[in-house]
């Protein structure tokens, strides 16, 4: 059922895309008989005067569940997917500047912190239990498989198109380390048990 104007200006307030003030402000500076009667020609309107973007409109529209704000960054377009997560081109609001966004999944190693300290770029990631790539690669080889995922205690390659639903139900869940295997020509990644 398609949203009308009132409930596509809430989802828009409850996105975090705006404030109910400013949406009240706009909807007031429109000349009665020209304001939108459904949320699809309210996210046109919205889109034309540039308070939403064409993929914000879609997802609210079609009652996606991706949040599109995520603390001071907005989601502004979707800009790739694969099977590390999504990547999204974002705006950060205090620092008005550019930014891109991964939305990973659970089985990928989590980012916990990035910053600068003293003219040190640092990056904070989940920490998991296991030895280094490069220690598994010496000890059980490529096998001649390429690309191979090598996955702890079997010693065994797995095929790199493992399904989602089969990381999904695995226990405990497999988590992806790295994804880039140095000098080798190879690429392989790694999967640790969390």
């Amino acid at each position: 059922m398609p949203l009308s104007a009132d409930q596509f200006a809430k989802a828009v307030i409850a996105a975090g895309l705006s404030s109910a003030d400013e949406i009240k402000t706009l909807w007031n500076s429109l000349p009665a008989n020209t304001r939108p009667k459904d949320g699809e020609t309210f996210a046109k309107l919205l889109i034309e005067r540039e308070k939403l973007t064409q993929y914000q409109a879609g997802e609210l529209l079609s009652g996606s569940t991706t949040p599109l704000a995520l603390g001071d960054y907005v989601l502004l377009a979707k800009i790739g997917a694969g099977g590390m997560g999504q990547v999204f081109k974002a705006h950060h609001r205090r620092m008005k500047r550019l930014a891109a966004i991964k939305l990973s999944r659970p089985n990928i190693v989590q980012t916990h912190d990035a910053g600068v300290q003293r003219g040190v770029w640092y990056l904070a990631k989940e920490y998991v239990e296991e030895c280094d790539l490069s220690a598994v690669v010496a000890q059980v080889g490529l096998g001649g498989v390429q690309p191979t995922l090598l996955a702890r205690h079997s010693h065994t390659a797995i095929s790199p198109a493992l399904p989602d639903e089969d990381f999904a139900a695995a226990s405990p869940l497999p988590k992806l380390c790295s994804a880039n295997v140095r000098p080798l020509s190879t690429r392989a990644v790694a999967i640790f048990q969390s």
